[in-house]
């Protein structure tokens, strides 16, 4: 297998736990599926282990399994004990026709991304690499407006009031 990540685009969206991220690439990916975009997202849990349910899938996998893999009727899960970030990617560019990856973490990687910005926004974020812009939902722009637009001022981000504005910047930088 050609494990190539250049072949995809890959946006990131970074922030601190609790910040509102998962709502945001959910939106988006909701938003793309109707214009008939395939998206695959990858999200980092380092806190969070692969738990054992019981079922016969985690049986086998928790017995020692290197992978299992389930086919449901409406998709299919596959579980891998060891797989780096980036066979993961090679792995949905391998298998899936996806568009787009959404990657939900991964701080440190070096693919464009975007910060979610919360009421207590980390500023060492915005020390991270390939920042493209700064996702401030309204309600939260309004309490903190001036902070936000000097920091957007000062690192020439973007600034992204809604998911509608990170949907048309993917749409245009990416020719999806």
């Amino acid at each position: 297998m050609n494990i190539s990540v250049e072949r995809q685009k890959i946006i990131q969206i970074v922030g601190f736990s609790n910040t509102g991220k998962t709502t945001l690439v959910t939106n988006i990916i909701r938003k793309l599926n109707n214009k008939k975009i395939k998206v695959s997202t990858i999200k980092s849990a380092p806190t969070h282990k692969i738990e054992d349910h019981g079922k016969d899938s985690d049986k086998n996998f928790f017995s020692g399994g290197v992978s299992t893999a389930v086919l449901f009727s409406n998709g299919t899960q596959i579980t891998f004990s060891e797989l780096s970030l980036e066979q993961t990617i090679g792995l949905i560019n391998e298998y899936t026709n996806s568009d787009l990856i959404i990657i939900e973490g991964f701080k440190k990687l070096d693919f464009p991304k975007i910060i979610v910005w919360t009421k207590n926004i980390d500023l060492s974020l915005f020390n991270l690499d390939n920042l493209i812009g700064v996702y401030c939902p309204s309600n939260i722009y309004k309490e903190n407006e001036k902070d936000v637009k000097l920091f957007v001022k000062k690192y020439n981000f973007n600034l992204f009031k809604s998911d509608e504005q990170i949907i048309e910047l993917l749409l245009e930088e990416f020719k999806l």
